[in-house]
Formats: C-alpha cells, sequence, structure tokens
C-alpha cells in the first residue's frame, strides 16, 4: 500500500495520458508483484505509448506496459453480457488485467467449461477460490495475464516492457 501512495503522481500523469487514448485502452490499474506498479495495457503498437509515457510519469519504473487483445470498453461489453445471461449464477463478472474475470460457485464447473468455450482467452475463471481449469492453484497477476519482461536496453528507472506468456 505504501508503495501505491508513493506512485500516485504517477498514477495521476498516467491517466492524463490514457484518457486521449480511450479508443486504444485495455485498461490501467495498481499490479504487478505486491501490487506496486502501475499497470496500463493497450490494443495497439505498444513502443509508442512506452515512449511518451517515459517522458510523461515521474516514476518511469513504476510502471508496466502490456498488450490488449480489447479495450477496457468491449471487455465490459463482455462482462454485462455474461451477467445478463447467466440469471444470478455468476458470483461477480467484471474487468481486470486484460480480461474479464468470472467468479463462479465451486459446483458450477459445466458453467465455466460453457464459458471458457464462448469467450476462450477473453475471460479468467475463479471456480470457488481457484483459478480454472487450473485447479488448485489460486489466481495470480501473472496466470495468463501480463508476465513482466524488462525490454532489452532500458535501465531501472525507465519503463518496464510486458508481454503475454
Amino acid at each position: 500500500m505504501a508503495r501505491q501512495q508513493l506512485l500516485q503522481p504517477t498514477y495521476q500523469a498516467a491517466l492524463a495520458y490514457v484518457d486521449a487514448h480511450r479508443n486504444v485502452l485495455g485498461g490501467i490499474r495498481f499490479g504487478g508483484p505486491d501490487f506496486g506498479f502501475v499497470v496500463i495495457s493497450f490494443t495497439d503498437e505498444l513502443k509508442p505509448h512506452v515512449a511518451a509515457l517515459q517522458k510523461l510519469v515521474p516514476t518511469p519504473a513504476g510502471v508496466i506496459v502490456c498488450p490488449a487483445a480489447l479495450t477496457g470498453g468491449e471487455l465490459q461489453q463482455i462482462a454485462n453480457d455474461i451477467m445478463f445471461n447467466t440469471h444470478g449464477e455468476i458470483r461477480t463478472a467484471g474487468v481486470t488485467g486484460g480480461r474479464v474475470e468470472v467468479q463462479l460457485r465451486g459446483d458450477q464447473r459445466a458453467r465455466a467449461d460453457q464459458l471458457i468455450k464462448e469467450y476462450g482467452s477473453k475471460v479468467a475463471i475463479i471456480l470457488g477460490n481457484f483459478s480454472y481449469p487450473n485447479a488448485g492453484s489460486a489466481p495470480t497477476l501473472t496466470n495468463g495475464i501480463c508476465k513482466v519482461v524488462p525490454k532489452p536496453g532500458l535501465q531501472n528507472r525507465q519503463l518496464r516492457w510486458a508481454t503475454t506468456p
């Protein structure tokens, strides 16, 4: 939490930038190890965003830039459709980490399989308290979302480059 407080100026500067790029914005949130980074995802080429954010934010080392398959608006529409079409079977469905995270009761494996078949990698399923279909593993930020891979040539004080696994 203390790191998030230190990153508030960086988060605010990043918000100003992403507001002008909503048409390609996957999302912005605190994430990464111990939720100590500002994680931003875009649906288009990442290099221009990385370059612009490096100049704009006060703490570039506190930012992770990730690719996104869909914009936040497109993902929210999927979350809304899932909630509308499941008639109360879903605990929650919301946009996080560039996907729609759907939480189901532990006895709803058939519904989980149906959602995975219909939406594929656009959804992350939590069945009971565990990731599904990887039952037994606790959900993590890098569980199919953005995995941090430093870009060659960048120094520690610069933005991190991230790719999906």
